[in-house]
């Protein structure tokens, strides 16, 4: 027994050593001149990542512990394959924490450059997505954010502050085969920022890109985002800003709920949206008396109706302008009225700008604040 087990139980034959690989930490997939993928890859560079007991690092302001690789090839796979024959290190996708994906890309399909990450065994389902305006490998390249060693995880952070859309591959994916609902991407570019004095480039999530299928045909900006987000359910926190007589008063989310209830009859869909949202009052700049249960309604009406126009704009784009459902009104009728999709489903693109909106909005104001008044305006 003991003989058999030694055959059976051997744990290290295709161990690769930490010093063979090469540690992937970003990618960014384009289009190159022939028609082909262009492959950009953020590589964790040891050499340049600080050692004990050098003061303030190895690096300058400015220049982050990775290094860059660059391929061509009728597939990723095949890209990676040319890219390899000249790295000495084998390349490994396990710490792989943002894909970025060109504009160009984008716009003629993105089911080939998904099809790679969902075969190889590993990236994470949880790697993030983004597509940008433009190449994606030059925006990867000149990144140097502050307050982050790595690029690509200061991106992923800046995404999973949910204060957009937060789309990983495996959420991606299921929009591209789901019925009823299109897929968005968060749109990603970058912005001038300083770091020790030097002027450098860092990230900004800047709303998201519209698919239809598997195609970008347009863009939301960060309002539009918003309002995609409350209809979709999807809002997790942020700082709602209303005016109440001329003068801004904050509140901060605390709870939302986003319910869609489809009203079917016959060729006629009524989609009834019900908003619930609690909130903290975190900046009363107009000197409100909050202790007057009138001024806190006053209050979450005029929210309420804010949160409603920006749901109304981000309607108005997906079925007037883009005429793509990436709000999920066909998928709230696939499960709630299965019937009705059954016989709806197959017209749904000629459907979906006639869909009728209703909206049930209600804001709870839970806690103004210590202070009952705005400092200077108590006497």
């Amino acid at each position: 027994m003991l003989v058999v087990a030694a055959f059976l139980l051997t744990g290290c034959w295709d161990r690769i050593e930490i010093n063979d690989r090469a540690i992937v930490l970003g990618m960014a997939v384009d289009r190159d001149p022939r028609g082909g993928f262009l492959l950009t890859l953020s590589v964790a560079d040891p050499a340049r990542f600080p050692r004990p007991g050098q003061p303030g690092g190895a690096l300058q302001p400015g220049q982050k512990p990775v290094s860059y690789v660059q391929g061509s090839g009728r597939t990723l796979a095949e890209a990676l394959s040319l890219m390899q024959e000249s790295e000495p290190r084998r390349f490994f996708f396990g710490h792989l924490k943002v894909v970025l994906i060109g504009e160009q890309v984008a716009r003629q399909g993105i089911g080939p450059a998904l099809d790679f990450l969902v075969r190889e065994p590993q990236p994470r389902p949880e790697v993030m997505m983004a597509v940008t305006p433009g190449p994606a490998g030059s925006l990867l390249m000149q990144a140097t954010p502050p307050l982050e060693s790595l690029p690509s995880e200061a991106l992923r952070e800046l995404i999973r502050l949910r204060l957009g859309m937060v789309v990983p591959l495996y959420r991606l994916v299921r929009a591209l085969y789901e019925e009823g609902i299109e897929a968005v991407v968060p749109r990603v570019e970058l912005v001038p920022m300083v770091d020790d004095g030097l002027r450098v480039k860092g990230w900004r999530v800047n709303g998201v890109g519209v698919f239809r299928g598997d195609r970008l045909v347009g863009w939301l900006d960060d309002g539009q985002t918003r309002g995609l987000m409350w209809l979709r359910g999807e809002v997790q926190r942020g700082t709602l800003t209303v005016d109440i007589d001329g003068s801004p008063v904050s509140l901060r989310l605390l709870r939302a709920r986003s319910q869609l209830r489809p009203v079917v009859e016959g060729d006629r869909v009524v989609m009834e949206v019900r908003v619930v949202t609690e909130d903290d009052l975190v900046d009363n700049p107009a000197g409100l008396d909050l202790t007057s249960p009138a001024a806190i309604r006053d209050i979450e009406r005029r929210a309420a109706e804010a949160i409603i126009k920006r749901a109304e704009v981000a309607r108005t784009i997906a079925q007037q302008q883009l005429r793509t459902d990436i709000l999920g009104f066909g998928d709230a009728v696939r499960r709630r009225a299965p019937a009705a999709w059954a016989r709806l489903g197959p017209a749904w693109a000629e459907i979906f700008p006639r869909v009728e909106v209703r909206y049930d909005v209600r804001v709870f104001l839970r806690r103004p604040g210590l202070a009952t008044a705005s400092p200077g305006r108590s006497r």
